[in-house]
């Protein structure tokens, strides 16, 4: 039996694209070995993409390249793992022709009422990406989802619950190869960010917090920002944020190597986003496993992912009383040090050795 996984994109640093790795890491691992918990009959592997970057072409197939490779319509005793987050026309004609058995690997669509004003192509394809994941739901044998949130989206559209798991995305399994102890007292007051510079994920609500705490609270406190953002004009005018209300202390960075962001989250203070859409929030784990206090709103996928290992924020407070709370956690290097125990012990379950356990006993059982 072959396996291919196919998604819209691959790139270098990407979250799907790193869950991709993952799963092809653990596939490989286990063709051919009789204690492995996938399914006896894989025998292939494949990862098959509409994009990819050049740097990374010897890794993946087009689908045109796999079309040439196996042929059409497919063989119904093969698997395609669809990993689906945004809307693709070309790629979803492609899924849809194909005979192989279909499991979806579900992210998550972040609603399009976010980009709408801002990148009204992008609000597009998360639109089409909702109309094709109705259709690719009728069509799946099952699914696999990040979170008990994603789950959800799923069984509303009707596919049965016991034929929808979830799992947890695979992350660097360098974040779990332990790191120094938490020395909350030898950290400055720092804020630090995570993630991309979208609308959904709030930033400027985290500047507006931010700027409470250094007006009124503690004007020793900092905050980095680190993300980019695929939509140039909301980027430009986060950023602008700096200077129009006059905020100082504010970092922000682009593309980091992965030890220039570690150094950053050693030297944060703690880990926090305003995000109101996640569909798992990979930095909640990083910022756990490494030891830093994270803190988020109780939204969507958020409470899930960070359980009683992060500092859940009721959804309803305003910037004032964030303020509040973000400035008195500060002010307790030993409540900080506290969570930053209970995050490790979180991040534990979400573990790449424990995920490809999981994720080949979730295989196994849909196919």
């Amino acid at each position: 039996m072959r396996l291919s996984q196919v998604s819209n994109s691959f790139v270098a640093h990407d979250a799907i694209s790193n869950d991709m790795r993952g799963i092809r890491k653990v596939l490989a691992a286990s063709i051919g070995s009789a204690d492995s918990a996938a399914p006896s009959q894989l025998t292939e592997h494949h990862i098959v993409c509409n994009s990819v970057t050049a740097d990374l072409l010897p890794e993946v197939l087009t689908t045109s390249q796999y079309d040439h490779q196996v042929g059409l319509p497919g063989d119904v005793e093969d698997v395609l793992l669809h990993h689906h987050s945004i809307g693709n026309g070309p790629l979803h004609h492609w899924l849809v022709s194909r005979h192989e058995r279909l499991v979806l690997k579900y992210h998550n669509i972040t609603p399009s009422k976010y980009f709408v004003d801002d990148a009204p192509r992008v609000a597009e394809q998360l639109d089409d990406g909702r109309r094709e994941l109705t259709e690719l739901a009728a069509r799946s044998v099952g699914a696999i989802a990040d979170s008990e949130f994603n789950r959800s989206e799923l069984t509303s559209l009707g596919m049965p619950a016991d034929r929808v798991r979830v799992v947890a995305p695979f992350l660097d399994p360098k974040l779990f190869a332990g790191s120094a102890p938490y020395r909350a007292e030898e950290r400055g007051p720092r804020l630090l960010y995570v993630g991309q510079l979208f609308p959904h994920k709030r930033v400027e609500l985290l500047m507006a917090v931010y700027a409470v705490i250094v007006a009124q609270i503690d004007p020793t406190v900092t905050l980095d920002i680190v993300g980019s953002t695929r939509i140039g004009v909301f980027g430009t005018a986060i950023r602008s944020l700096r200077q129009r209300w006059a905020i100082p202390g504010v970092t922000f960075h682009d593309q980091l190597s992965s030890a220039e962001l570690s150094q950053l989250f050693d030297r944060a203070s703690m880990c926090v986003t305003m995000s109101e859409h996640e569909g798992f929030c990979v930095p909640a784990v990083e910022s756990m496993a490494r030891g830093v206090p994270f803190l988020c709103r109780d939204l969507a996928a958020l409470p899930g992912t960070v359980g009683a290992g992060g500092i859940v924020a009721p959804a309803d407070l305003g910037v004032f009383e964030l303020a509040e709370l973000v400035a008195g956690l500060l002010a307790d290097p030993e409540l900080r040090q506290a969570w930053s125990g209970e995050g490790r012990r979180r991040a534990e379950r979400f573990n790449p050795a424990r995920t490809g356990l999981d994720f080949l006993e979730a295989l196994g059982g849909l196919i």
